[in-house]
């Protein structure tokens, strides 16, 4: 799970309240595109022919989701979560951050290799194979065009 806090200035409480209204508007489609970007970002890079991560089912992908928290409680930030549930797909953690699988209710874990063939071992090292932290990483570099096309939705204050 991804999480990123977004705040925005303070400057923007002195402003006035038909305004104010128009700038909240505008800062929240900003954190809906935000997360919109990035939970389509992270599902294109589940499926982008990463090395080791092939597309088989599409699960992976379509269990990417992303959240929007805002509100009163949190003054003028926003929390934008972005991840998969690992209920649906347990597999979604090592597949982004790696590591090692070992057989836990009998001495070997039995791996399909080809054409019926199994072959037994100890343990599996998964490679990292990340799908949220680069999608994360390529929308914020587009983070200042959104922020102006948010603005740009409020056209002449």
């Amino acid at each position: 799970m991804v999480k990123i806090r977004v705040t925005a200035s303070d400057d923007f409480e002195a402003l006035p309240s038909q305004i104010m209204a128009r700038v909240t508007y505008a800062q929240r489609t900003f954190y809906q595109a935000l997360r919109a970007g990035i939970e389509t970002e992270a599902k294109q890079q589940a499926t982008r022919g990463r090395p080791g991560l092939i597309k088989r089912s599409g699960k992976l992908e379509g269990a990417i989701r992303g959240q929007l928290f805002g509100g009163e409680e949190f003054g003028d930030s926003a929390i934008i979560s972005v991840g998969v549930s690992l209920a649906e797909v347990p597999y979604a953690r090592i597949q982004e951050l790696g590591g090692v699988i070992r057989a836990k209710r009998s001495r070997f874990l039995v791996i399909p290799v080809g054409n019926g063939e199994f072959r037994r071992v100890k343990q599996v090292t998964i490679p990292a194979r990340p799908y949220l932290e680069p999608a994360v990483r390529l929308v914020a570099e587009n983070l200042q065009a959104r922020f102006d096309a948010a603005l740009d939705s409020l056209g002449d204050l």
